[in-house]
């Protein structure tokens, strides 16, 4: 049959999910293994019907256990550690911290190393208990040092132990190395053959964790051997196990399965039905990879009466999900929604909503694309986003108490960023369902608020210092400001008023298809919906997705830069007699060939994103595009037909951009500073820094001739402007000097032309020349000590370097120096998604303030817009290579200086 024969009944309505009971603590705990670094790397069952994340136990165990202080002398000392203990056992971590921490500083007064080292330790395990991993490592090793210098062989085993889980779980695996490293030695020093196989079982896991599978293959193998020598056969079936494990995941299915079953045997002749529950969902996936389903779903089957019976609903859990996606694969979909709706109610039943929200995401799924019913997917995807709703409270609440302990006024929100770029999934498959039903202002508001998700809770707490932010959590609510408040429709259209121009926000719903609104700014005007398929016209580039024409296009341009003296490329960049100290230039013919990658791919672009949208776009002076995923890197104002290269988009209309209609709200509530204490707001301008001679930077002798012509303009514009005008070039240009006054006195506007890469700017070090003179200071602004400070002022920020926009691609956007100052304060970031070639540079940058202050252009992107133009468009109507103008982004309140 079909999912339609039997509709399984609604899990929960949104009122429901919304105050669902969930109990809160629990919640936090799926969310924290959901975000953990073991779990991320480990392969998420899909659409495609394979469940690849296996059931094998973690080899390193999560340091929960607590040391004993017993202190006879000193009753004192007992009752504290008593009262440590409760605290704990209650889920007072924080509290019994505290007291632990007093117990430690105690006993190192007092000379008592065992006694400082084992309360040390139980700190560590309190701020694992807290998910505060990096705060963890400090005290665990600070406990180490203490049992290295008592020479404790005991408690270094244990600290080593702990280290090597909490550095896999922060992804830091060489340190996790090192530990097991010194773990191994140690048992080998005490002969102990169950350490030594633990130890060796680690390492693997270390390596399983971050997908170098034949490395961990090897130690498991090792770990074997060093089992059956020590006749140990617990141990040889645990490590069978695991090395089943790593034999299916690289492709050497029978040599795993081989392992399997010696270890059920072995299971089962012992009676560990445990083991025997595990073993078979490992079997289940080994036999679905190789796509023997009807095998899996008969170990699928196994595995879920061991757990019922052995009372291991997450094991339940998981593996009814599993079994779903294997029956759907096999076209059985009644059967494959009923373990589904059974694994939700499972995860609900253990506050579990991380999966909750993943299996409720399939539910979707099924309907959606298996049974084509869009109708009967809605309310599970809508489930879905409830539970995501909730994660999203739990993540604020937790950045808020991160901020609190820390004393932050602002920071980054990488953990948003990277749970939600991980399950976007059912938002942009929520969008498919109501645009299918024709329900398109739903799915609009749907798309609102899957866009920057994370960028929206950095927008939200932005500028409240660690006080306020305390009252927010004492005030409950999941920490909700007004930036918060969803936006419908007719907020949407208020901000396309406000802004006097068409929004276009886009998701990108699948490899070569896009989902497009544009809202207008008139009252009156219908908002425009298109479902974009850019498959023919990708194809027709030599393009076989989205992401693989924007790949070639940055390569394209990366090439055509290769000639020119760049700001962020090393010696060698312009010149005949540089060329040994760089890369080679490159030859005529790559030249062109890049230059017609480029043109065809802009073109393929323009046909599929733009043109279905001409009606809605026309007459359009400008354009506030809101991009996704991949989208966020398409150059929108250097599309153009490919049969007419000389008319890009930005030939008619000015583009900026936004991470979100809620952002740019937030964004244009901003109001730059026109007075600080001591005076007026300062403009700093900062041009064409001596950075540290071993980075190999060529000095930018039109980045040093902007900076000095953009200074001269504002000081001419001081009537208008009222900023005090601040220029550093050269050594004066530290990045020391440039953080003080961030800090110190936030400036109204913010210009930097130097050398840039992805995430940093080149300044200069505290000498200023070839050598380091401090440890901590090489001369690089990097993007984290940029979201660390706030800027009161709110100023318009210019980022003119190469890749200045660049970072890391997710769902929420680039991860990069733009989004760390829009977090930071900022109105407005100019930013390039390429190489900066250094004399049309300063052109258009001083081209951009011309037309700013002459006070004809109607705003910061239309200014941008006639100086592109003025600088890049030749008189016979062709335009310069892409490279000199194309990557330049505006992103936020464009309004004016």
């Amino acid at each position: 049959g079909t999912a339609q024969d039997a509709r399984p009944r609604i899990i929960m309505s949104a009122e429901e999910a919304s105050s669902s009971g969930l109990d809160q603590e629990s919640a936090k705990q799926s969310l924290r293994r959901a975000g953990s670094f073991s779990r991320q790397k480990k392969n998420r069952a899909g659409a495609d019907g394979k469940a690849e994340q296996d059931y094998s136990e973690d080899a390193l165990s999560n340091p929960r256990s607590l040391q004993v202080i017993e202190s006879p002398e000193d009753e004192l000392n007992d009752v504290v550690a008593k009262e440590a203990v409760d605290l704990f056992d209650k889920g007072a971590y924080d509290e019994a911290g505290e007291k632990w921490w007093a117990l430690a500083e105690h006993a190192r007064a007092n000379g008592n190393k065992a006694q400082e080292c084992t309360a040390l330790h139980n700190v560590g395990t309190a701020l694992v208990m807290m998910h505060e991993l990096a705060e963890a490592v400090t005290c665990y090793n600070k406990a180490l040092q203490v049992a290295l210098d008592a020479e404790d062989r005991a408690a270094q085993v244990e600290l080593y132990e702990c280290l090597a889980w909490v550095y896999r779980e922060l992804g830091h695996a060489p340190h996790a190395i090192e530990c097991l490293n010194s773990l191994m030695m140690l048992h080998e020093e005490a002969d102990n053959a169950a350490g030594q196989v633990l130890a060796t079982c680690g390492l693997g896991s270390i390596h399983d964790a971050t997908g170098n599978y034949p490395e961990a293959a090897a130690y498991y193998e090792r770990a074997l051997e060093l089992a059956r020598e020590a006749g140990d056969e617990k141990a040889v079936a645990r490590v069978l196990g695991d090395l089943g494990t790593s034999y299916v995941q690289v492709g050497s299915y029978e040599q795993g399965v081989d392992c399997y079953e010696q270890a059920l045997a072995m299971a089962q002749a012992e009676g560990d039905r445990d083991r025997e529950m595990r073993t078979f969902g490992n079997l289940a996936i080994a036999a679905n990879l190789r796509e023997r389903d009807e095998e899996a779903v008969g170990y699928f089957e196994k595995t879920i009466e061991l757990a019922a019976e052995l009372g291991e609903p997450a094991t339940e859990t998981r593996a009814r999900a599993d079994l779903a996606l294997v029956l759907r694969a096999l076209g059985r979909l009644a059967p494959a929604v009923e373990s589904l709706v059974k694994a939700v109610e499972l995860a609900k039943g253990q506050s579990d909503i991380v999966a909750m929200g993943e299996h409720l995401t399939q539910l979707g799924v099924t309907h959606l694309k298996f049974s084509k019913d869009a109708a009967a997917a809605e309310p599970f995807l809508a489930q879905a986003l409830e539970a995501w709703r909730e994660c999203a409270g739990l993540l604020r609440a937790q950045l808020c108490e991160t901020r609190v302990s820390a004393q932050q006024r602002n920071s980054d929100n990488l953990e948003t960023a990277e749970f939600f770029d991980a399950r976007i999934d059912a938002h942009v498959l929520l969008q498919l369902a109501l645009t299918e039903q024709g329900k398109t202002d739903a799915a609009l508001v749907v798309a609102e608020e899957a866009h920057a998700i994370a960028t929206r809770e950095l927008l939200a707490l932005g500028g409240r210092d660690h006080r306020a932010v305390g009252t927010l959590l004492g005030a409950g609510e999941e920490c909700r400001t007004p930036v918060d408040a969803p936006l419908g429709v007719a907020e949407i259209r208020a901000v396309a008023a406000e802004a006097g121009c068409p929004l276009l926000m886009l998701t990108l719903a699948g490899d070569n298809e896009v989902l497009a609104w544009v809202v207008p700014p008139a009252a009156g005007a219908d908002v425009s919906f298109c479902k974009l398929d850019l498959e023919p016209a990708l194809a027709a580039a030599g393009c076989t997705s989205i992401v693989h024409a924007v790949s070639r296009l940055h390569e394209a341009i990366g090439i055509s830069a290769g000639v020119h003296v760049c700001r962020g490329s090393p010696r060698g960049g312009g010149g005949e007699e540089e060329a040994a100290e760089g890369p080679a230039p490159p030859s005529a013919e790559e030249l062109a060939e890049a230059a017609t990658t480029a043109r065809g791919v802009l073109g393929a672009l323009h046909a599929g994103l733009l043109e279905p949208l001409a009606g809605a776009l026309a007459g359009a002076a400008e354009l506030v595009v809101m991009p996704s995923g991949v989208l966020a890197l398409v150059p929108f104002c250097a599309l153009a037909p490919a049969s007419d290269p000389s008319r890009p988009l930005i030939a008619t209309t000015a583009v900026s951009m936004a991470p979100s209609a809620a952002a740019l709200r937030c964004m244009r509530a901003r109001e730059r500073a026109r007075e600080v204490e001591g005076g007026l707001p300062a403009a700093l301008v900062v041009g064409n820094a001596s950075t540290l001679g071993t980075l190999g930077l060529k000095a930018l002798t039109g980045a040093e001739e902007e900076a000095a012509a953009i200074a001269d303009m504002l000081r001419g514009a001081s009537d208008k402007l009222a900023l005090d005008v601040q220029v550093l070039t050269g050594a004066d240009a530290r990045a020391r000097t440039v953080l003080e006054a961030l800090v110190v006195r936030p400036p109204a506007l913010l210009h930097f032309a130097v050398h840039a890469q992805p995430k940093c700017l080149a300044l200069a070090p505290v000498g200023g020349g070839e050598e380091v003179e401090s440890d901590d200071d090489d001369g690089l602004l990097h993007k984290d000590q940029v979201h660390m400070t706030w800027l009161a002022s709110h100023p318009v920020v210019a980022l003119v370097g190469s890749h200045s926009g660049g970072g890391d691609l997710c769902e929420d956007g680039v991860l990069g120096l733009p989004r760390a100052f829009v977090s930071a304060g900022a109105r407005v970031v100019l930013s390039s998604m390429w190489a900066v070639p250094d004399e049309m540079a300063k052109q258009i940058m001083v081209g951009w303030y011309r037309e700013s202050l002459s006070g004809s252009a109607p705003s910061l992107a239309v200014a941008l817009q006639r100086s592109i133009c003025a600088a890049a468009q030749r008189a016979d109507g062709s335009w310069e290579d892409p490279v000199h103008w194309a990557g330049y982004t505006l992103t936020g309140n464009a309004a004016s200086f």
